[in-house]
């Protein structure tokens, strides 16, 4: 063959892959935002910017409800240490409905901020303060840490959430999102983590299950539509994701393992995700999220295990984990007509662009052959 021709048609398919790998990445943005305040309640939704702090999106998880019940309190993970159990949607479904509001709005975190809380069987609402300042240290197990938090020192919303939820509890929030401790310290991606950031910074999680940010991606739930048929209308917020993306291939999270979100080339514009994990699914997406019941017939969970289960553990995958570099901000104090909030360093907002730096050969994880 003719040197020319060859270096020509090597020139085409590079340019051909290029463009296709170009077009993949421009088409993927940002197509909702949401925050769950209080961990395992009712969602949020973020029509402005979504400010980043060292935890994550600012009040996700920031509040937790932990049972009072001292008969029943976790083995110790340090002798002599008391912690309080947590309470979710697992043994709890209404907790979906319980929701909150901020006096000055779901991204102020002003220490003079107010929350109010309200569920649908309680006629009265309780109002409260962003931060407790009557309040007892204690610790609440969240899975195989003890997380240290402020319980509000306060017996109305002792009683309120009796009512809510059926059983005695207590509101509690984190410590302050600087003085916050829960390292992420997984043996899974820490290496891939050092070696991209060096040492700048471990992620820390708030009160979330694990890690900081769920992405999920819109294709893949009309994909699980699709198999569903008419067993359930099923809702992206039965998955409490952070970030929702269109314009990707259904599934196409699975081999993600840098992001980019938003108009990376200004401060404080460049957030950076990495996806570290592919989200195993309990019983929670069964519950219906304006409802507060569990989905009659197993769904989806019935369906997600027919095609998207996974070999070491059984369990069934949706949405994608993932860690963000923290920093102390030392950025310009720009902001859309103000100031950054208080240990933010950047901001997303939906229609944001959404581009993949980097992708895996394969996932994290591996599938069992489908079913359906």
């Amino acid at each position: 063959m003719n040197p020319l021709v060859l270096v020509g048609a090597l020139f085409v398919v590079v340019l051909v892959i290029f463009t296709f790998i170009k077009k993949r990445n421009s088409s993927i943005s940002v197509s909702d935002i949401f925050i769950y305040p209080i961990k395992s309640c009712a969602y949020v939704r973020v029509a402005g910017p979504a400010y980043i702090d060292r935890l994550g999106i600012i009040n996700d998880r920031r509040w937790i409800i932990a049972s009072a019940n001292t008969d029943a309190l976790p083995e110790p993970l340090v002798p002599g240490r008391i912690s309080y159990n947590m309470f979710t949607q697992r043994q709890i479904a209404k907790m979906s409905l319980l929701q909150i509001s901020f006096a000055k709005g779901p991204q102020n975190n002003d220490r003079d901020n107010a929350i109010t809380l309200t569920i649908p069987h309680v006629a009265e609402s309780i109002t409260l303060p962003y931060s407790p300042t009557n309040f007892d240290e204690i610790y609440v197990r969240v899975w195989d840490s003890d997380v240290l938090v402020k319980k509000y020192k306060d017996e109305n919303i002792n009683n309120w959430l009796n009512q809510a939820l059926g059983y005695p509890a207590y509101f509690c929030t984190i410590v302050s999102s600087a003085e916050h401790e829960r390292p992420l310290q997984s043996e899974t991606y820490m290496p891939a983590y050092k070696q991209r950031y060096g040492e700048e910074g471990i992620p820390h999680a708030a009160l979330s299950d694990a890690y900081p940010f769920l992405l999920a991606n819109n294709s893949s739930l009309s994909d699980l539509q699709n198999k569903l048929g008419s067993n359930r209308q099923i809702e992206m917020l039965a998955f409490r994701p952070n970030i929702v993306v269109s314009g990707a291939r259904a599934w196409d999270e699975d081999l993600w393992e840098v992001l980019q979100v938003g108009n990376v080339s200004k401060e404080p514009r460049n957030l950076e995700l990495m996806a570290v994990k592919g989200c195993d699914r309990c019983i929670i997406p069964n519950v219906h999220p304006y409802t507060g019941e569990r989905d009659k017939n197993g769904e989806p969970t019935i369906t997600l295990r027919k095609f998207r289960r996974e070999t070491t553990n059984g369990n069934v995958m949706f949405g994608t984990n993932c860690v963000h570099v923290p920093r102390s901000s030392t950025l310009p104090p720009t902001r859309p007509k103000n100031r950054l909030p208080e240990g933010a360093f950047a901001y997303i907002q939906v229609g944001d662009a959404v581009t993949v730096t980097k992708r895996r050969e394969k996932p994290l994880f591996t599938l069992e052959p489908p079913s359906i």
